[in-house]
Order: C-alpha cells, then sequence, then structure tokens
C-alpha cells in the first residue's frame, strides 16, 4: 500500500506548482530569464520577487518536513492530522503577516476562482 501512495504522490509532482518552485531552487539564475520569455511559463515567475518565492518555497518545504517527520516521532505520530489542520489557519491568518496578499494570491491562492480569472484572461493559442 505504500508504494501505491509513494507513485501517486511521484506522477501527481510535474503539474504542482510547489514543485516547479523547488525546481528553481537548482536552476541556474542566468535561466531565469529564459523561463519568462516561455509564452506558457507560469505567472507566478513573472509577478512574484525571486527571493519571495524562496521564502514561500521555504516554509512550505518546512512544513512538509515537519510533517513527515512527525509521523516517525513513535507514539506522538499519531498527533500528524493536528499539524495538518495547524497549517490551514497558519497559511491564512500566519502568513500574511509575513507575504503580500497579491504574492499569496499568485501562489498560493485561497480562493482559486481569481486565479482562474488570471488564466483565463491570459491570450489563447487557438
Amino acid at each position: 500500500l505504500w508504494g501505491f501512495f509513494a507513485f501517486m504522490a511521484v506522477e501527481g509532482l510535474p503539474g504542482s506548482q510547489f514543485y516547479k518552485r523547488l525546481k528553481l531552487f537548482i536552476t541556474d539564475s542566468k535561466r531565469f530569464h529564459k523561463l519568462t520569455d516561455d509564452p506558457k511559463h507560469d505567472l507566478f515567475l513573472s509577478k512574484v520577487h525571486m527571493s519571495v518565492i524562496y521564502k514561500f518555497t521555504f516554509c512550505q518545504l518546512f512544513g512538509l518536513l515537519v510533517c513527515y517527520g512527525i509521523t516517525w516521532a513513535g507514539i506522538a505520530g499519531i498527533s500528524f492530522p493536528l499539524f495538518i489542520m495547524v497549517l490551514v489557519p497558519l497559511r491564512e491568518y500566519g502568513f500574511p503577516k509575513f507575504f503580500s496578499e497579491q504574492d499569496l494570491q499568485h501562489l498560493d491562492p485561497l480562493d482559486l476562482s481569481h486565479e482562474s480569472e488570471a488564466t483565463s484572461s491570459l491570450p489563447s493559442s487557438e
């Protein structure tokens, strides 16, 4: 069963914005301009400063590692759902203290209707 969940997680990575932002950590800074020159590039690359993208991605990676680490903490591992529940108010009330609302809207929108409006306003290739 563990292998099935691992396979599903790996298969879902390429379409994830989190995964794309993680790849930016290992991308040469000289190639950033090539990423934004592509007409199909992600909107957050041109709307959010790179240092903010790094900081936000690091915060999300830290949360992921804490949630993963707690599962290996023996009997304390049963508190895993509590850590997942803490992530929602942290995103809604904690992150706006460190990131602007505009940056958060591009990196991790709470209301997905705004993101779909932004992508629908892009010119289509038809």
